[in-house]
């Protein structure tokens, strides 16, 4: 995931570094694309960050937060 993520995140900097070229719908289509798409993965990553997952018989990824050991 954090692979898809700076591939994602490289064609979201040649969006951004040539702020002048977002002269089409499609290409400010293409940018909100890449940022949607950065925002989900990095929710995954940190649900999958953490140090109880729990994956249920329907594909569902529950992250349990971590508790203190005493």
């Amino acid at each position: 995931m954090k692979r898809q993520w700076e591939l994602i995140n490289k064609e979201y900097q040649r969006f951004t570094l040539s702020l002048f070229n977002l002269d089409t719908t499609g290409k400010v289509h293409r940018k909100e694309e890449c940022e949607r798409q950065m925002e989900m993965l990095e929710r995954e990553i940190e649900r999958l960050s953490k140090s109880t997952i729990i994956v249920q018989s329907s594909g569902e990824v529950i992250a349990r937060p971590e508790t203190s050991k005493r």
